[in-house]
């Protein structure tokens, strides 16, 4: 293959910061069609330009003229490509043209018969795709779907939550779909979680080169806490406890940095710790701290979830932070807590 071809649904403000998203990730030369939501990448490595937020599709393409004989010669070449990969004999195949009109449909069919007997057909399954934009014609095949969404950093600086879980890493990420630009906030609560630090720079660099993790020592912190909730009879609700102080301190960190959003993984009712409830009283966190908090995957199924992992490549991703398991708290055990972890 020649080329990346890559689609995008949003042509009106965001070229320019899709261009150069695309061109950082890619290390290539960028070029775009506004009109027809199309970008073309010189390179051959589709994982970075598929994985830009922004966009929604991409495909390694034959790159042609735009005379009909040049566009024929790579549908020829696509298809026997096609051949060898699936192990059959085409005879028939379907071409979808964009930006064409019929009389170059037509001479585009005629042309590919002409040499190679190949027949275009609109009940094949066998698919090429032809993109006919500014800098020539774009042959391809298969298609790999990206995020779509925003390009990363029109929306400014976010932090993210990152636990080291699947649910964790999918949040940040898809926070940069909504166009932030992410700093990893990795609480280290015990040894286990201090000593999977690497693994966890590994899976946010794995997401992108510039998804930085920032380590936090909370382990004298996390022994104060369960002291405190010990204290006042409550060590049942460490997990609750523990989950409402590291939002704070992500809070005054976003505060110290001049960033006004924060990302966390919530999964509505997944736990004690991600509940109507709770999730009021981390937005009255949110609200005292002047930041926003962000729940990019609430309402995903697992599955979902799951799906997006598999994308990123953290099918094996796993929480290394040491939770209590949290039990469900009703609406005074919360208020105390509120009121004497966190003074609110």
């Amino acid at each position: 293959m020649d080329v990346i071809i890559a689609g995008f649904s949003d042509a009106s403000r965001w070229v320019k910061d899709l261009i150069n998203e695309v061109s950082r990730r890619a290390s290539a030369k960028v070029s775009a069609d506004e009109e027809l939501h199309r970008i073309v990448v010189r390179t051959k490595d589709i994982i970075p330009v598929v994985r830009s937020p922004g966009i929604d599709r991409a495909a390694e393409a034959y790159e042609a003229d735009k005379e009909p004989k040049s566009i024929a010669k790579k549908v020829v070449k696509a298809l026997r490509e096609m051949e060898d990969k699936l192990d059959v004999t085409i005879t028939k195949y379907r071409l979808e043209l964009h930006a064409g009109d019929y009389k170059l449909f037509d001479l585009i069919t005629r042309e590919v018969f002409s040499q190679a007997s190949y027949r275009a057909s609109p009940e094949s399954p066998y698919v090429v795709y032809v993109d006919v934009i500014k800098p020539g014609a774009y042959v391809y095949t298969e298609r790999i779907y990206g995020p779509g969404g925003l390009p990363m950093g029109v929306a400014g600086n976010a932090i993210a939550l990152i636990s080291g879980s699947i649910d964790s890493f999918v949040a940040a990420y898809m926070g940069m779909r909504r166009g932030f630009r992410i700093v990893g906030f990795y609480p280290i609560l015990t040894l286990r979680g201090k000593s999977l630090l690497n693994r966890v720079e590994r899976l946010a660099s794995n997401i992108d080169e510039t998804f930085i993790i920032k380590p936090f020592d909370l382990i004298d912190d996390y022994q104060e806490l369960l002291e405190e909730i010990q204290n006042i009879g409550l060590e049942d609700y460490a997990g609750i406890a523990l989950k409402l102080r590291i939002i704070r301190r992500m809070a005054l960190e976003a505060n110290k940095l001049g960033i006004k959003n924060i990302i966390i993984g919530d999964v509505l009712m997944q736990s004690p710790t991600q509940t109507p409830k709770m999730i009021r009283a981390e937005n009255i966190i949110a609200s005292e701290s002047k930041v926003h908090l962000f729940r990019p995957i609430l309402t995903s199924t697992n599955s979902e979830i799951l799906k997006r992992a598999e994308f990123l490549d953290l099918e094996n991703a796993k929480d290394p932070i040491d939770l209590p398991a949290p039990r469900k708290v009703d609406d005074d055990t919360l208020k105390i807590l509120m009121e004497t972890i966190l003074g609110l």
